[in-house]
């Protein structure tokens, strides 16, 4: 009886995921922000491991940046409001944090593979690193305030149905 309430509570929490996209978004926020630490890093120990580790990061952060903003992305039903302002502001910084994730990938490639790491190549991807560090907190702080102060996500709450692309019951917001 007791494994039985057990399963019992574990289904109840999938189901209070409507989406994925909590669980897979945190993913990209960390892989992201260490890549520019480390990028930062590689100023004071220049060594070619460190390049290799930030590759590494790059890499899985742009895949996960990807499948959180793609496959996974949470749809909002039709919001109005502060709520709407937000939420644009949040997939602004999102799509922001793809494009310089991706150009600092691309350039960290070309400083190990083609150009050995020359400065000029390593500042940029710092630079890309640094303005994808700022996107990415952006855009998670607004994806924060959707969820904690407008209460757009937990349990489908102002989300469409992955389903059918509508409206779930109760979720039109103004604010």
């Amino acid at each position: 009886m007791i494994s039985s309430m057990a399963e019992h509570k574990e289904m109840q929490a999938v189901d209070a995921f409507p989406n994925y996209h909590p669980l897979v978004v945190h993913f990209p926020i960390v892989l992201l922000l260490v890549a520019a630490l480390f990028q930062v890093l590689s100023f004071w120990f220049y060594k070619k491991e460190f390049g290799v580790v930030t590759i590494l990061l790059l890499f899985l952060g742009v895949s996960s940046a990807w499948l959180a903003a793609t496959i996974f992305h949470a749809h909002p039903a039709e919001l109005s409001g502060t709520a709407r302002e937000i939420l644009e502001t949040h997939e602004q910084m999102a799509t922001l944090t793809q494009w310089f994730s991706l150009g600092a990938l691309i350039a960290k490639i070309l400083s190990l593979t083609t150009f050995n790491r020359r400065w000029w190549i390593e500042a940029i991807a710092t630079v890309l690193l640094v303005l994808c560090a700022a996107t990415v907190s952006v855009a998670g702080h607004h994806g924060a305030v959707l969820v904690h102060m407008n209460g757009i996500g937990p349990m489908g709450n102002h989300l469409e149905s992955e389903e059918h692309m509508t409206p779930m019951p109760n979720h039109s917001i103004t604010h």
